[in-house]
């Protein structure tokens, strides 16, 4: 196997899930649609839950037998793999739309729309 250098910005993370995706055969038959794209958001949100109420350190990682990393943490990094496959899909710039929406959001009034939790 090739190795090749990681990335280092969300763009450059996006680009290389998503070729990951493409190499591995997850767009062989048709796209993806939205619709499959957040169902699996949603089920690695469910893996990490799954994990926490049977008892899992919210912290911990580890490594499995067969060399996996498991863990809540892992979980939520596959969801975001998921995420930045979908902004590489829709050929969407995810470190310009990030910005965006965290300088909006720095500048919101405290607790903004009278939220209690």
């Amino acid at each position: 196997m090739k190795e090749h250098k990681l990335p280092q910005t969300l763009n450059e993370w996006v680009a290389d899930a998503h070729r990951i995706s493409l190499d591995h055969g997850w767009y062989d038959v048709d796209n993806r649609t939205f619709g499959d794209f957040c169902q699996l958001f949603v089920s690695e949100i469910s893996e990490a839950y799954e994990a926490y109420r049977h008892g899992a350190d919210v912290r911990a990682t580890w490594i499995d037998a067969n060399g996996k990393p498991e863990g809540i943490p892992v979980e939520l990094v596959d969801c975001l793999i998921r995420l930045f496959d979908w902004f590489g899909q829709n050929g969407l710039d995810l470190q310009a739309i990030a910005t965006t929406k965290h300088t909006y959001n720095k500048q919101r009034p405290y607790r903004h729309g009278n939220k209690v939790t």
